[in-house]
């Protein structure tokens, strides 16, 4: 049912295409050239021939050919002639009935010019009730034309049977009368020093406001396409926008008659909608920035002071309200992060980076990442890298993070006893590329068959919310999908009910070729010394300052502050730093000018690393944290973990 489907949709779309195309086409050889190759294009043929009767004759004279045996696109200069009742052609023509042969080796009417030719096909192009030629094409694979292109090839021969002898008794007229006159929308006609030759009474006002511009801009706003056209030989599909209008332009050259056809659609309505909606995805990630900042930043205090509160608690049953509360804010956490990457994804701005990054390191920094999630659950986490993947390479390993995160995230929603397995192997290498395959196994709950399909489609949650499992707003494997795809890799899901599920991720990554002077070693928390320090807080919120002082304390930190960016100017001026933590978002100065300023004075701290912390990631670009002099960034809520680390790693020990 799929299939027949399928082929009814193609065959109204390629009838489409020939009602459209053929109708435009103006010479004989025109109409034959487009048949004979859409023919092949879209009906996968590898060759096509049209054939002529030539009545006083009584023969069928090939006037266009074009395949594997005339592959340069050529006129035909010997045509084959065959007589009117001769082979397969010729009694097609004669009886007026189309022939699909499967095995031209058991049709003794079959004119053997080439043995490689095992199947036929033939119908007749009729005009006024008589046969005036036929549509032939032959292919090597027995078998290979079915009832489906039989119905379409005739189709497309009584669309095209009173179109060519229209043409033919007119003597392939050199105008565009009939075309003028029966389209409403505008066309007109551009010879090859692109002066306007011909153009229909609907094309008058357009031609009109042509002609009134310079030559320069009428070929910046359009003849360069058409110059484009016509020097390549080749159609072209073109935009123009012309006094509070918007117009889709075909431009078909005919490059032995020096001129090209503009065939104009007026797409005003559709181009003002197209923008109003574009307009509304601004206001839209306008929205969602705004909500990102006012979510994110109380959302930062609530989890960090949770996190200070329960480091002093003794009790073991208050330890597990603290344990509640940050279970509960870790998936507010994970929703709000999954709408907003979903947001950039959407709006394609999502920037993926080229960095070099050593795997093994890398899955040390994952470990260390998931553990935690998996401490409560009596399942084993298992790594495995295999012997076969290199050593380092470069790409995005932020986002490969982010990858496998939601993959053993998920993995561990649904798992509750066995174990969750990541491998990495090395599937395919070149000398500058390697394709690795990621694995996410587990032993949990599993997939229904009937579900595995939607298993990628946002919102889409696979289990029942009665089972009281579910965290996420259904985002988390869509948006793994498409940051796996935008990187030109590809991703698949396989499971068994009560077995498991496993999850398979291939990407491409470079290889680097710079060897390692000596084993980069993951730096844990517990070992950074930052005693004595001199940072300074920037942050409008006197919550976020009392957070973020109460962990710089514990570590013997000196701590500064400053509620706007013309305060942390002032003190940079008198007072020596570290490192400075900018909020981005506050009154007076934000966070991008205070940093601007300070880079650009001569004082003691124009130097000193900044961090951005910033509860906004939609507008803080990179581009635009770099432009501001800002050496790196720390989304808001962070871990104090995240927040020592990211100190250890810009100050210079």
């Amino acid at each position: 049912m799929d299939l027949d489907y399928k082929r009814t949709k193609q065959h109204l779309e390629i009838l489409t295409y020939f009602s459209k195309s053929i109708f435009r086409k103006n010479t004989v050889n025109d109409i034959f050239w487009d048949i004979i190759t859409n023919c092949i294009e879209k009906l996968d043929f590898v060759d096509c021939v049209i054939y002529i009767l030539d009545k006083e004759r009584q023969v069928l004279v090939q006037k266009a050919a074009y395949g594997d045996k005339n592959i340069n696109f050529e006129d035909v200069l010997n045509p084959i002639e065959i007589a009117l009742g001769d082979g397969i052609v010729g009694n097609v023509a004669k009886t007026g009935e189309p022939e699909l042969v499967s095995d031209t080796r058991g049709d003794p009417r079959y004119i053997v010019d080439d043995e490689n030719r095992l199947s036929e096909l033939s119908v007749p192009i009729f005009s006024q009730n008589e046969v005036i030629g036929v549509i032939d094409s032959e292919h090597p694979q027995a078998g290979f034309y079915e009832q489906y292109h039989l119905n379409v090839l005739q189709d497309i021969a009584s669309i095209s049977g009173f179109k060519i002898s229209t043409t033919l008794s007119v003597a392939e007229r050199d105008d565009l009368v009939s075309l003028l006159t029966e389209n409403p929308n505008p066309v007109f006609r551009v010879s090859s020093n692109l002066n306007v030759i011909l153009y229909s009474k609907s094309a008058e006002n357009i031609v009109r406001r042509l002609k009134s511009m310079t030559e320069s801009e009428r070929f910046d706003i359009l003849y360069e396409s058409v110059e484009k056209a016509l020097n390549e030989n080749k159609s072209i599909k073109s935009f123009i926008q012309l006094d509070g209008k918007a117009y889709s332009v075909d431009i078909i050259p005919f490059f032995e008659q020096n001129y090209a056809n503009l065939y104009l659609e007026d797409v005003t309505a559709y181009y003002d909608a197209k923008e109003q909606a574009e307009k509304a995805n601004l206001t839209k990630a306008d929205f969602i920035s705004a909500m990102s900042h006012e979510i994110r930043t109380p959302l930062n205090s609530i989890l960090n002071l949770n996190r200070l509160l329960s480091a002093s608690e003794k009790d073991p049953e208050r330890s597990k309200l603290f344990e509640a509360i940050e279970f509960s804010g870790d998936n507010l956490l994970t929703i709000v992060n999954d709408i907003l990457d979903f947001e950039k994804l959407d709006a394609g701005k999502v920037v993926f980076q080229k960095s070099r990054f050593v795997i093994r390191n890398m899955i040390d920094r994952f470990y260390q990442l998931i553990f935690h999630r998996a401490k409560d659950k009596s399942i084993a986490l298992k790594f495995n890298v295999n012997d076969s993947v290199g050593e380092a390479f470069v790409g995005d390993e932020n986002r490969l993070m982010q990858i496998l995160t939601n993959l053993v995230v998920n993995a561990l929603k649904f798992t509750e006893k066995g174990y969750i397995r990541l491998s990495i192997d090395c599937i395919a290498q070149s000398e500058a590329e390697a394709k690795l395959k990621f694995t996410v196994e587990d032993t949990g709950i599993g997939i229904a068959k009937d579900k595995l399909d939607s298993i990628f489609n946002r919102y889409e949650q696979v289990h029942s919310l009665s089972k009281g499992n579910l965290e996420g707003a259904g985002l988390g494997l869509t948006i793994t999908q498409r940051l796996v795809e935008q990187q030109s890799g590809h991703i698949t899901v396989e499971s068994e009910q009560g077995v498991g599920t496993t999850f398979s991720v291939i990407l491409p990554y470079e290889i680097s070729h710079t060897h390692l002077i000596e084993t980069e070693q993951i730096i844990k928390v517990d070992d950074i010394n930052l005693e004595g320090k001199r940072i300074l807080v920037v942050d409008d919120a006197p919550i976020n300052i009392f957070v973020a002082k109460k962990f710089l304390d514990g570590w013997l930190v000196e701590v500064l502050t400053a509620e706007n960016g013309q305060q942390a100017i002032d003190i940079c001026e008198s007072e020596s730093v570290d490192l400075i933590l900018m909020d981005l978002q506050m009154p007076v100065l934000d966070g991008y000018q205070a940093s601007s300023k300070i880079r650009s004075g001569n004082g003691k701290n124009s130097g000193v690393p900044i961090i951005a912390m910033s509860a906004d990631v939609l507008s803080s670009s990179r581009e635009l944290l770099e432009k501001s002099g800002i050496d790196d960034q720390l989304e808001k809520p962070f871990h104090p973990n995240e927040l020592k680390l990211k100190i250890y790693a810009n100050i210079n020990l």
